[in-house]
């Protein structure tokens, strides 16, 4: 007489398997789910409905949302506005170019932003913007190389010192702990196609183009080793950082997080790799979404399409 097993809970979502060959695990007694709306999944496999949000603030266009701890940045037709805790909003520059996506990276109380035309820095203390190099140069001892201002590129993101900018064709990066300036002759490395991701770690950098993943591995450029980790890219604005450790032990690194098409992958120190969700979901081809972590959980909204 044939066994059936008893459902007791789900073990996640899978899209690469015929919903009718999905089966109840008679050991653990989960099901994979063929769909999923609407719900959350705890480690014990029970199944509950997600909860709701409810709407404080209205503003037509607003996107490229910002917050790490300090002050809480979004864009909004050609402004850049800070989102303050009572729900209120305030202008803080205006000038960007409408409908382009605003990246950014935070340097202490600094938060540096870049949309691929335009860049600047805004800072914590005083709330102000401020664009382009300061009237006074800081001086270079002995060293009468040209610097200049790092180009707006698309990406941004800050490592071991230096702010790193990707554009169209090239990665670049600044001087040592000086955040505006750059030797464009030198401090940059080519892409072969569009740059989709920078997501730094303890040890080096995740970097995705629009055709594969690259972990660059060391504290300098001049350091870096260039190791392929994937042979498909990000899903650009999908990346986010999160603290982890190591066999559930006391050492924190940190781990970078980001979607692709083959599924949700994790960066950890070293160039390691881990594809967690590649055995059960089949993610639609995607240039672009946005990636954050909400109550201990990643989670990605993806914009199909090619």
């Amino acid at each position: 007489m044939p066994e059936y097993g008893v459902m007791l809970g789900a073990s996640g979502l899978s899209t690469r398997v015929d919903p009718v060959r999905l089966q109840v695990n008679k050991d653990t007694g989960l099901i994979p789910l063929a769909a999923a709306v609407n719900v959350e999944l705890d480690d014990t496999g029970r199944v509950s409905r997600r909860k709701g949000f409810q709407l404080h603030l209205s503003l037509a266009g607003a996107h490229s949302l910002f917050y790490s701890g300090g002050h809480c940045l979004f864009a909004a037709g050609t402004g850049l506005y800070r989102l303050h805790e009572d729900g209120t909003v305030s202008l803080v520059h205006d000038g960007l170019s409408p409908g382009f996506r605003v990246r950014y990276a935070q340097v202490e109380r600094d938060i540096f932003f870049v949309n691929g035309k335009e860049g600047g820095r805004y800072s914590e203390f005083d709330g102000q913007v401020r664009t382009g190099l300061p009237a006074a140069t800081r001086p270079y001892p002995g060293d009468f190389r040209h610097r200049e201002a790092l180009p707006a590129g698309h990406l941004i993101a800050y490592y071991c010192g230096r702010l790193f900018v990707a554009d169209e064709e090239a990665l670049w990066w600044t001087e040592p702990h000086d955040y505006i300036r750059a030797v464009l002759a030198e401090n940059y490395a080519p892409m072969t196609t569009r740059p989709r991701m920078i997501a730094p770690v303890n040890d080096g950098i995740y970097v995705s183009t629009s055709r594969e993943t690259w972990f660059l591995a060391g504290a300098t450029p001049e350091a870096f080793q260039f190791i392929k980790v994937a042979n498909y890219p990000a899903i650009e604005g999908t990346e986010t950082r999160v603290e982890g450790r190591i066999g559930g032990g006391e050492t924190r690194l940190d781990v970078a997080l980001w979607a692709t098409s083959k599924g949700i992958c994790m960066g950890g120190p070293g160039g390691n790799v881990l594809n967690l969700t590649e055995q059960q979901l089949d993610l639609p081809d995607a240039m672009r979404g946005v990636g954050c972590i909400i109550n201990d959980q990643y989670v990605a909204l993806i914009e199909p399409g090619g």
